[in-house]
């Protein structure tokens, strides 16, 4: 019988896994983020002799992500029209880390109506919650 499993069916899995859950926060904040901004870049060699670039100039995943998420958080207000509150999703928001930044900024603001972040993970929209 041909596995009818799909690639979302794989990922939530893994999300919701407590193997998953726990790998992301050990190696990331509490707030797990697949995404940062390292300030520098360097260039390390692998085991096979490859080269590749890696993040570099912050002491932690941590610090990487906030200065992510006050990116994140500088264009939303450099785009938010002059008296306008904002309605917003974020798909695949991971634990919410960047939603409750950008919510607690904006409702500091009186800018917020509503904000929603979702993710795949069940398990991770809970700790969201």
């Amino acid at each position: 019988m041909a596995n009818t499993q799909t690639s979302s069916d794989l990922a939530e899995q893994y999300y919701d896994s407590e193997s998953g859950f726990k790998y992301y926060s050990i190696i990331n904040s509490p707030d797990y983020s697949g995404i940062a901004i390292y300030p520098e870049e360097k260039v390390e060699t692998g085991p096979d002799g490859a080269q590749y670039p890696r993040g570099a100039g912050v002491e932690s995943v941590l610090e990487a992500t906030l200065l992510r998420d006050q990116r994140m958080l500088d264009l939303i207000l450099q785009h938010i029209p002059q008296g306008r509150k904002i309605r917003a999703l974020e798909y695949g928001s991971g634990r919410g880390g960047l939603t409750r930044c950008v919510a607690k900024e904006l409702m500091k603001r009186g800018q917020l109506e509503l904000i929603v972040g979702s993710n795949i993970s069940e398990k991770e929209n809970e700790f969201n919650r």
